[in-house]
């Protein structure tokens, strides 16, 4: 009897010992997939922060492009207005 308890004992253990394995493995498995979606997003990150960039550039050119137009516009409307 007790050699039946302690065969019990050590199968229980073992199985205890092969999922606690597994879960490990898991894991490790589930890591590797998640560090993988995180670097994804890094670079994509990335990559909007640098269209911003570019947009952001643009934005400013446009910016000095209207401001330059509208001096032209102000300076046509007073040779009109003058002639």
């Amino acid at each position: 009897m007790v050699f039946a308890a302690l065969r019990f004992n050590r199968e229980d253990s073992s199985a205890v010992v092969k999922q606690a394995v597994e879960m490990v493995s898991g894991m490790r498995e589930l890591n590797v997939e998640l560090q993988a979606t995180l670097d994804r997003i890094r670079g994509e990150r990335d990559k909007l922060r640098q269209e911003r960039d570019h947009l952001a550039d643009e934005v400013g050119k446009l910016s000095e492009e209207v401001a330059r137009l509208g001096e032209q516009v102000e300076a046509l409307r007073e040779e009109l207005n003058r002639g």
